[in-house]
């Protein structure tokens, strides 16, 4: 009678940890964080990123660029599609040194434990895309502020390499943030995650047994 309140514990704790895609490496001036209480706000001499939401898609989402390659211009964009019913995981890349208006060059890679499936780069998409992929925890801007990368007008520009979990980036804020918001894939089915299903079938069928 013991075990099964155990088991049960122990096959919903696996459960819950293995959906989230993760930051798995960072260079330069990328810092992670836990997810802020506003971008709004400035992060001084380094980027922050972190972890937005995971979860499927309930419907297409375009984004701005959709293909490993280096970004550094309006035309350079690979304007794409992640399907309905993907499962993804999204973060956030927030740069601003909110005491400088001369500029402030940021410069650094993020490397994730799953591909890069598209980013939002231009104000537009990522205030269009809060709602669904934000942190329910975090403040974002509502209006098209110059929060995006300027691609082509600065020096803002990213690359995502040839084996898609790996970002790039260089920009230079002034007045104004620099943000990106990065989607990737969701973790496939994990051995932790079989065995939180054969526990919770093992788990059901004693219950089943006790009660009968």
């Amino acid at each position: 009678m013991r075990g099964i309140p155990f088991l049960l514990g122990l096959c919903l704790l696996v459960l819950s940890g293995a959906a989230e895609a993760q930051v798995t490496s960072v260079t330069g001036s990328a810092t992670v964080v836990s997810p802020p209480a506003s971008v709004k706000t400035g992060t001084g001499t380094n980027s922050i990123v972190f972890a937005e939401q995971s979860g499927i898609l309930t419907s297409d989402l375009g984004v701005d660029i959709s293909a490993s390659g280096t970004y550094n211009s309006l035309a350079s964009l690979t304007p794409g599609t992640i399907a309905a019913g993907t499962d993804v995981s999204s973060f956030y890349l927030h740069s601003f040194d909110a005491t400088d208006s001369s500029g402030t060059i940021y410069s650094g890679s993020i490397t994730f434990s799953t591909a890069i499936l598209g980013v939002e780069g231009l104000d537009a998409s990522l205030v269009a895309t809060n709602s669904a992929l934000g942190s329910p925890t975090t403040t974002y801007f509502t209006s098209a502020v110059g929060q995006g990368f300027e691609f082509g007008s600065q020096i803002d520009s990213l690359t995502i390499n040839i084996s898609g979990d790996t970002l790039t980036y260089l920009d230079e804020t002034f007045g104004a943030p620099d943000d990106l918001r990065i989607i990737t894939a969701a973790p496939e089915p994990s051995i932790l995650l079989m065995l939180g299903s054969g526990l919770f079938t093992l788990v059901c069928f004693n219950l089943k047994r006790f009660l009968a």
